[in-house]
């Protein structure tokens, strides 16, 4: 079979599971995942390659025989996503170096003085190699390690000391994020020690040594209550922006909304879909309009803390924001919540939380706290916790096919009903104004959608 030295594949040494191409910038991106591992081998150079995992992982990597004729070594150079395949390629020509003049990389004793390791690229070799951990733990940890660690995240973490650590301590913004962010670097540590980049745990040494170690903060259990929730709702109207066609009309904007506010289309429905569903917000996060089904009125949620995957059934409300995101110019092609830049899923909404606080004279809120608003407001409606868990997903049986048609119309209403007594009118206010419903359909949170002459859905 003929064999062509340019970046098509070259049939020859090809399988349906590894690929000979020459390795280039998007490559790792032009591939579907597939069942089993996906090998992309450079054909240039010889020992390097993509790998991409079923779960969408995709790493640059070498393998070589010690000295070309001795072991078999394997070395993971870093995500794809982290790494330019010029990198990568520079990476990889040193390390295949190493190993055929009998140096095994992973066997070096100071390998973090070779690669000036810092904790902000250990954090995504990390997450990347770390399959159990949840995709918000993930994310965290991209996150808050530069984050909170400034410029500590960038020191080759062997040359950091228990001093670094006593200096950046007093120092740290929030008291109690960087708790958190010293428990992730002790464990990044351990994993760098692991994989004998360095010999000892600093971190550690400094959270047992010199702090005599950090007790165990208690689980928040906060939430919106009854009496200031209208005012934080109201907040939350005033600061984001309406529908295109509403955006001028002055008599409107007075009364509801700021001249020019400033919280936008994606982090405003985000926000809102939290507050009615009371679904956690990394599985919100990752929402991709393949899951999103208006024919059966469903949105599925697959990467679920629970491992579970959720069914939510689509409310009068949720089909409102769904399908005006589904119309809009600016829907993005994967991610129905996406990031401003556009460049994957929404991730933070601290800032537009901060200023809705401010707006309604409250203390600080989480994305969680909604969460637990959502399960407060249900048991207030004397919802039997069996209700709740099935709203949250927190229920311990499977999800079946006949479960899921059985309870669909049951869920809708528990939600309607949840929803109802957070918003109250301003549910249907928002229908109108957000989502560009018809006007005057609505007369309040009790009103008979049908009896007006409107569909459900139309």
């Amino acid at each position: 079979m003929a064999t062509k030295r340019d970046n098509v594949t070259r049939l020859k040494s090809s399988s349906l599971h590894s690929l000979s191409l020459l390795i280039k910038k998007s490559t790792y991106q032009d591939h579907q995942t597939r069942e089993k591992d996906l090998y992309l081998r450079d054909i240039e150079l010889k020992g390097f390659y993509i790998r991409i995992r079923p779960n969408g992982t995709a790493t640059y990597n070498v393998s070589a025989r010690l000295k070309g004729i001795g072991k078999k070594v394997y070395k993971t150079i870093g995500n794809c996503d982290l790494f330019t395949a010029k990198e990568a390629r520079d990476e990889a020509r040193r390390l295949l170096a190493d190993i055929k003049s009998g140096i095994d990389p992973n066997s070096y004793a100071e390998s973090a003085e070779v690669h000036g390791i810092t904790l902000e690229y250990l954090a995504g070799e990390y997450t990347m190699i770390r399959d159990n951990l949840s995709r918000s733990t993930k994310d965290d940890y991209i996150y808050r390690i530069p984050q909170q660690l400034g410029a500590l995240a960038r020191k080759p973490i062997n040359e950091i000391t228990v001093d670094d650590f006593v200096a950046w301590w007093g120092k740290a913004k929030a008291k109690g994020s960087r708790k958190v962010a010293l428990r992730y670097v002790s464990s990044l540590y351990t994993y760098a020690i692991a994989r004998k980049y360095v010999t000892e745990n600093v971190a550690k040494d400094f959270r047992k040594g010199i702090l005599g170690g950090i007790p165990a903060s208690q689980p928040k259990q906060t939430h919106i209550p009854k009496d200031e929730l209208e005012d934080w709702v109201a907040s939350f109207v005033k600061q984001s922006v309406p529908h295109p066609r509403f955006q001028e009309l002055w008599d409107l904007k007075v009364r509801y909304w700021n001249d020019e506010p400033t919280i936008r289309e994606n982090v405003r429905d985000y926000i809102m879909f939290l507050l009615v569903t009371g679904k956690r917000k990394g599985e919100v996060a990752h929402l991709t309009w393949a899951d999103v089904d208006f024919e059966k009125k469903v949105v599925i949620l697959k990467k679920t803390k629970s491992g579970k995957v959720d069914v939510i059934p689509m409310t009068r409300y949720l089909w409102y924001m769904l399908k005006y995101r589904n119309e809009s110019n600016f829907k993005d092609d994967t991610y129905v919540f996406p990031n401003r830049y556009r460049s994957g899923p929404i991730v933070d909404i601290r800032r537009a939380l901060e200023k809705i606080n401010r707006g309604a004279l409250r203390g600080h809120t989480t994305a969680h706290d909604l969460r637990r608003t959502f399960a407060t407001v249900a048991k207030e409606l004397g919802m039997g916790k069996h209700d709740i868990a099935i709203l949250l997903n927190h229920s311990q049986r499977d999800v079946t096919e006949g479960y899921i048609q059985t309870s669909l119309v049951y869920k809708r209403t528990n939600l309607d009903r949840v929803s109802n007594a957070m918003l109250g009118h301003i549910q249907g206010w928002s229908m109108v104004y957000w989502y560009g419903a018809l006007e005057g359909w609505d007369t309040g949170p009790d009103s008979d959608f049908e009896e007006q002459g409107i569909p459900y859905y139309r």
